[in-house]
Order: structure tokens, then C-alpha cells, then sequence
């Protein structure tokens, strides 16, 4: 151009709005001259000469030599040229600073190359410097996704060049296109160049100019392959190094670089110093056109491009509109179809959100990192959460459901299958329910007639048997009856039950000031409960075989336990450890009584005859002899023996010393007016002022006997098993039984002082059981 230089008092303010102009095309120059120079005709009319002169050729145009030479290698006689080791084949494409050709080398390996070239003519400061940064930038970067640099020169004639790694294939959107690409293909491709952008800002460098020509796609052994190119105008973040080859801001006054639809509201204003976060939008914008077809701001002119002022507006002002809208937009120009319908469905809620959050306006709004954006779009493909959309119940149990289709599909069919067959079925189920009715009914009836004519015979564990059953079966209505509730009153079959061992209890006693029930049996484990809570608080191996009998010393500081083996165990009454062992009889030791001041200590066994021993040494001191073998024994608080044997004899007798053992001796045989039937005592226990004497029959009899009286037991009663331990409480007012089937229970002894009453069941502890 001659007669023309940007100096004087509005040289930058022309060669910016000149530079500017020339970005639009020759419709819409002039309207935005108009606009932009409003307020100046002098520089309105300097830059139309200035558009004017560009168009004459001028002394500027002519060439040297030399570019002449070069410049004619390239146009015409391209099989001739070479640069370096490499020799041109043909050109590949025109760009903002130069051409890039196919380029070969031989020497020393044959491959192929993108030769890029600045325009001859165009070897400015700005264009020399962006070549060097295109350089440096390729020089930093080592992906499979980025197409890197392979060499670099400058001829002898000036011209400068950079050999890159070739890449033959199709830019991103095309190839997508030619090839059918469904969504997931799509977004797997994008991926590839996400992770190319996320390395270059790894390495401090942005790259400005995303768009789908410079994103490509080729085919090779391991499938497609993306390669990101043309890093021309990328920005290096580091400007301790940046800052050495930029040019003044006076020679780039005006440039805009980039393509306006790709670029960032903060790019377009030129105002805000770009950061990853500009790649990440340009990134949003591709993402969009790979999956609606359509860039994001589009005229009214049935889908054709903004002009730039237009665009400007648009980016600044206006959020695009919704992927799947678009995709519904652009098919209802023809018809809407089944396939944009489907598009639309699946780019709907995720996809939407992922591209809206990439292309928000504000930098804070947006992705904050490549990684993020990528992070989002992998967990969209594997049906997880993501970051974009808002974190509801609803929409993480569709994302769960999404992520288990199979097991999901397998679920509802199978709970298909199960309603149908709960709908066939039941007809069947109600005709059951009325046939199982009708035979609970029947067995409710006749085992309340069992158990009626149970009672009437005195056959107490078959009442109980009976009632039992019921229980277990029967609802509460039919529970709750007059006839259910009398028949259990009359059998008393619910002793109030502490515990439920699966093994016979063969005695128990009160120990810790009223606190713990001691119990041992069969197992041969010594068990303690606490007494208000049924709870099991200890439960020790004795090591003596079967347990059969306790006996608690006058002061409660010392129990002793009697086994199998012949041996008595001493043990300390609060913490249960064994003070001392001792053999006391051959074989069995059946029970043990402590005389009232704790001195001596009487033991019998599977023999005729009671062993006294001293307590302080355990040694013998002395023996009571009976004619029969003997079962159990018991102490009265004044010195008194009751010592129960076979054919339900009871002896009493007394420990030496006491005033018990004055009275004459006494053996009662069995066929008198006291007992009248012959089954073995197995168990005896004086109350506490030793008036009474509760003894239990192997033949699941209870009997409580007053000791001055004449005329048999005072009160009688049949449990449904053989009553094989009893203990009195201190006050004498209750009553424990334990049961050979493993119950334990307490009753009430107050009728003993009527006689013409029956003994009846009190509710002290209910339903409390401990595990066997």
C-alpha cells in the first residue's frame, strides 16, 4: 500500500479500527465503520482509504528476488522445493500467518511431515514472534493426542519453517459425521482431545484457537486417534519466559486472535487476561457442535453464522440454547423425526448440564479445570453422578438404577413374575386360610376339652400340655375367652419363670441378701441369676460331673456346692471363687445343711446315713444313721435336720451341740397320715422360723408340711413335672420350685395360714429367660 503509515496524533486508534475492520467481510464492513466511527468522519474517512489503497498493488508489493524465487517453489513448483531435509509434496491448507504443506523426508528416515511456512511478505515482528511461540510451545509438549514437533529452520532466504508431525486424518465433527458416530463414540473422541488440552495446561500453555478443524481424527491399528494441531497462537503462562520474545502491545494493537465462534466472552473483549478456563469454553463450543450439528449462537436466517458484532452480543448477553433443544429445533425446520426425538431424549438432563457449565459466561460458573470437565463426562458415561446437575435423592437413584440396568430388568421381572403368580394364587390361599380355620377351631376345642378333662382326673401336666398348645397357636382373641382364661386359672399352669435351661435343675437357693439365685443340675455348671431381672450373671463349670445340691453358710459368706463325684466344693458366696474341696462320700453327694453357727456342716449321699464334718478343718465329726437310702437334707435355723429318703421317708434329727439335737430322734416310714403316697423326697427346705417344711416328690408333688401338726400337709399341689429343688425366701413369704424340665418359678405361701385355701400363683417375675 503506498502513501500510507499508522503514525501520527491517531495511529493506534486507526490501526486498530483498520485491523478490526478487516475481519468482516465486504456486507458488513460498512455498517460497522458507521457504528465504530460514528463520533469521528476524519477517521471514518481515513480508514476507507486505507481499505481502498489495499486493494492497488503498490511498491510494497514487489518482491525481492529471492522471495520471488521462493515464493514461486512453493506456488508452482512445489516437487522442487526443500527445506532442510525435507522436500514439499503438495499443499495442505492456508492459515492466519502461513501455509502448511505434505512434506517429506528420505534422509536419514523416510516419513512424512506438516511443513508450516509464514507467508511470504508477511515476515512482520508479530507473525515472526507467534511463529517462535508456535515453536517453543511444541517443543514443551510430548502427547500421543498432539501432533509435536519434529524439526525446525530458517532458510538462508529468510523464510522460516516448522516440520510437525502429520496427521492423516479428518477434522473432528466430519470424520463423526462420514462414520454414523453415536453419542458414546462422540463423547470417547472428545475425550482424546480433553486429554491433549488437559497436558498442554499442565505445561503452562493455553491454547486459544480450539475449534473442529484443528481437532482431528485418524485411523490407525488401535482404532481412532485424535491429534490436536495448531498451537500458532497459544499463550505460554510462565511470562518470566513469555515476556522475552512478546512484542510491544503497540505492534499488536487491534489483533483479535482466534475464531469468534470458538472463543471466550473474555477472549472477545480482549479486557481480561485469558487462563485455562478460555480453553475450557472453546472446549464447551466443540463439545456442542459434536453433538448437536450446529454451533451455539446461530442467526434467525435458518441456522447461518453471526456476523461479528452479532456474536459479540450474543456471547456477552445470551446463554445458548439447550443441546437437546437445538437438536429439536433444527429437525422441526423438516419435520421432527423419531431419530432427532431420540437425540434429544438422551442429551437431555447430563449432557445439557455438562456443555451449559463449560460455556458459562462467568469464568467462576464454569468447569475450573479440564480434569473436571472431563471427570464429569466419564461419570455421565458410566451412569454415576455428576458434578453439573444438582445433587437430589431422585436423581442419584436414577443414576444407580442406569448403572445396574441388568439387575434392575432381572429385579422387575421377576417381581412381574411374582404378582402374577400372587394373583393366580390366591384363590387358592383364601380357600387355605378358611381350611386352616376351621381345623384351628377344631383342635382349639379339643384341647380345651383335654385339658377340662385333664383337671377333673388330677392329670395337671396334661391340662398344661394342652393349654400350651393353644398358646402357641391361637390368637389373642381366642386367648383372651372366659373358658382359655378359667382352665388356666384352675390348672395355675404359669409359674412365674426365671429362666429356661435345657437341662434338669436339680436345686436352688437365695444368695447375696436375697439378690442372686444360685442353681445347679445336670450340667454340672453352678448357674447365678439376679432375682429382679431373670438376667444370667454367672455360669461356672464345677468340674464335680452332675451338680446336686447347694448350701449357703449361716453368715451368706461361704456356699457349698455338692456333686457327682463324691467331692464337696467351698466356694466364696459373693465372688463364687473355691476356697476348698474335699471327699466327703464314696459316691454321690446328693445335699449339705450348715448348722446354725456355721461349725459344722452335714452332708448325704447314695447311702444310708448322714457325715457331719467340722468347718474349720472339714474333717469328719460324727454320723446319723436312718434304714433307708437318703435323697436330700435341710437345717432350721435352730439346729434342726430334715433329711428326706426313699418311700417318702423323712428323718429328723439334730446337730450336735444344738437344742434340735436333745428332742428325741424321729423317722417317719412311708404309709402314714403325712405323706400316703410312696414316692422319694428329693428335695426339703425349712421356712425361716422353722414351723414348716416345704417337700418335694419325685412324683411332681409340692407338699408343705406343718411340723407340730398331726393330721398330714397343710396345702398340696402337682406341677407338671417332678419338683426337684425348693428354697424360702427370707420373710418367708415366697416360695422358689425349680422343675426337672429346666423352670424355674416362685409362688406365694401366704394361703399356708389357711388352710381351707389353695394355694395360688403370684405374678413376681414373668417372662425373664436366660440362654442353656
Amino acid at each position: 500500500m503506498s502513501g500510507w503509515s499508522f503514525t501520527g496524533s491517531h495511529s493506534e486508534e486507526l490501526q486498530a479500527v483498520f485491523l478490526e475492520a478487516l475481519e468482516f467481510c465486504d456486507a458488513e464492513r460498512e455498517q460497522f465503520l458507521l457504528h465504530r466511527c460514528q463520533k469521528s468522519p476524519e477517521l471514518l474517512q481515513q480508514v476507507r482509504e486505507l481499505l481502498s489503497a489495499g486493494d492497488r498493488p503498490s511498491i510494497l508489493d514487489q518482491q525481492l528476488p529471492e522471495a520471488v524465487l521462493a515464493q514461486s517453489l512453493l506456488a508452482g513448483g512445489m516437487a522442487q522445493a526443500r527445506f532442510g531435509h525435507w522436500q514439499v509434496r503438495r499443499l495442505l491448507g492456508h492459515g492466519g500467518m502461513g501455509s502448511v504443506y505434505l512434506a517429506e523426508q528420505e534422509q536419514p528416515v523416510q516419513r512424512l511431515a506438516a511443513l508450516k511456512l509464514i507467508q511470504l511478505g508477511q515476515e512482520s515482528d508479530e507473525s515472526l514472534w507467534r511463529f517462535q511461540q508456535e515453536q517453543q510451545v511444541l517443543a514443551r509438549l510430548s502427547h500421543p493426542h498432539i501432533a509435536g514437533l519434529i524439526d525446525a529452520a530458517v532458510q538462508p532466504s529468510g523464510v522460516s519453517w516448522l516440520a510437525m508431525e502429520y496427521v492423516d486424518g479428518r477434522q473432528l465433527t466430519d470424520w463423526c459425521r462420514a462414520r454414523g458416530c453415536d453419542l458414546r463414540e462422540r463423547l470417547r473422541l472428545f475425550l482424546q482431545c480433553c486429554e491433549a488440552v488437559r497436558h498442554a495446561h499442565q505445561n503452562a500453555i493455553i491454547h486459544r484457537d480450539l475449534k473442529p478443524s484443528n481437532i482431528l481424527v485418524a485411523d490407525t491399528r488401535e482404532g481412532p486417534m485424535v491429534k490436536v494441531i495448531d498451537f500458532g497462537i497459544a499463550r505460554i503462562l510462565d511470562e518470566s519466559q513469555d515476556s522475552q520474545r512478546t512484542p510491544s502491545r503497540r505492534t499488536r494493537a487491534g489483533f483479535l486472535p482466534g475464531t469468534p465462534q470458538y472463543m471466550s466472552p473474555e477472549q472477545l473483549c480482549g479486557e481480561i487476561p485469558v487462563d485455562i478456563r478460555t480453553d475450557v469454553y472453546s472446549l464447551g463450543v466443540v463439545l456442542y457442535v459434536l453433538l448437536t450439528g450446529s454451533e451455539p449462537h446461530i442467526s434467525e436466517n435458518r441456522g447461518s453464522s453471526l456476523s461479528r458484532m452479532s456474536l459479540l452480543q450474543a456471547v456477552l448477553d445470551q446463554d445458548p440454547a439447550l443441546p437437546s433443544q437445538r437438536v429439536l429445533q433444527q429437525s422441526s425446520a423438516g419435520g421432527a423425526d423419531d431419530t432427532a426425538r431420540l437425540l434429544a431424549r438422551r442429551l437431555r438432563g447430563d449432557l445439557d448440564a455438562i456443555v451449559l457449565k463449560a460455556m458459562a459466561r462467568e469464568r467462576d460458573r464454569r468447569y475450573q479445570s479440564v480434569a473436571e470437565l472431563m471427570s464429569d463426562l466419564q461419570c455421565h458415561l458410566s451412569d454415576q453422578p455428576i458434578l453439573a446437575r444438582p445433587d437430589s435423592w431422585w436423581y442419584r437413584l436414577r443414576r444407580r438404577i442406569l448403572r445396574n440396568r441388568g439387575l434392575v430388568s432381572a429385579l422387575a421381572a421377576v417381581f412381574l413374575a411374582l404378582s402374577i403368580g400372587i394373583l393366580l394364587a390366591d384363590r387358592q390361599r383364601q380357600r387355605a386360610v378358611d381350611s386352616e380355620m376351621r381345623l384351628k377351631l377344631r383342635n382349639y376345642c379339643a384341647d380345651l376339652l383335654l385339658a377340662s378333662l385333664a383337671l377333673d382326673d388330677g392329670d395337671t401336666a396334661n391340662a398344661v400340655a394342652a393349654l400350651d398348645r393353644q398358646r402357641e397357636t391361637s390368637d389373642a382373641r381366642e386367648l383372651d375367652s372366659l373358658e382359655f382364661r378359667l382352665l388356666s386359672y384352675l390348672s395355675a399352669a404359669r409359674v412365674n419363670q426365671l429362666a429356661a435351661e435345657r437341662q434338669a435343675l436339680y436345686y436352688c437357693c437365695l444368695i447375696s441378701g436375697g439378690r442372686w439365685l444360685a442353681t445347679c443340675g445336670q450340667g454340672g455348671e453352678l448357674l447365678v441369676l439376679d432375682t429382679a431381672s431373670g438376667k444370667l450373671l454367672h455360669r461356672i463349670p464345677s468340674g464335680q460331673g452332675e451338680l446336686n445340691g447347694l448350701s449357703v453358710s449361716p453368715d451368706g459368706q461361704r456356699l457349698a456346692v455338692f456333686g457327682d463325684d463324691g467331692t464337696v466344693s467351698i466356694r466364696d458366696a459373693r465372688s463364687l471363687t473355691e476356697l476348698h474341696r474335699f471327699k466327703a462320700h464314696g459316691a454321690q453327694v446328693w445335699q449339705g445343711a450348715w448348722s446354725p453357727d456355721g461349725s459344722m456342716l452335714a452332708t448325704c449321699g447314695n447311702e444310708k446315713g448322714v457325715r457331719l464334718w467340722e468347718t474349720a478343718t472339714f474333717k469328719a465329726a460324727g454320723s446319723i444313721d436312718s434304714s433307708v437310702d437318703l435323697e436330700c437334707l435341710t437345717a432350721s435355723t435352730s439346729g434342726r435336720l430334715a433329711i428326706g429318703g426313699e418311700r417318702s421317708t423323712l428323718l429328723l434329727a439334730g446337730f450336735p451341740g444344738s437344742s434340735a439335737a436333745d428332742n428325741e430322734r424321729q423317722e417317719v416310714q412311708s404309709g402314714t397320715a403325712w405323706l400316703g403316697r410312696y414316692f422319694n423326697l428329693g428335695t426339703v427346705s425349712f421356712s425361716p422360723d422353722g414351723q414348716l417344711l416345704a417337700a418335694g416328690e419325685q412324683g411332681a408333688g409340692l407338699r408343705l408340711l406343718r411340723l407340730d401338726a398331726t393330721e398330714g400337709a397343710v396345702v398340696s399341689r402337682q406341677f407338671p413335672d417332678t419338683v426337684t429343688a425348693v428354697a424360702y425366701a427370707p420373710d418367708g413369704r415366697t416360695l422358689a420350685v425349680g422343675l426337672a424340665d429346666g423352670t424355674l418359678g416362685t409362688i406365694s405361701t401366704e394361703a399356708v395360714h389357711n388352710p381351707g385355701l389353695q394355694l395360688q400363683l403370684t405374678a413376681i417375675l414373668n417372662g425373664e429367660s436366660f440362654p442353656s
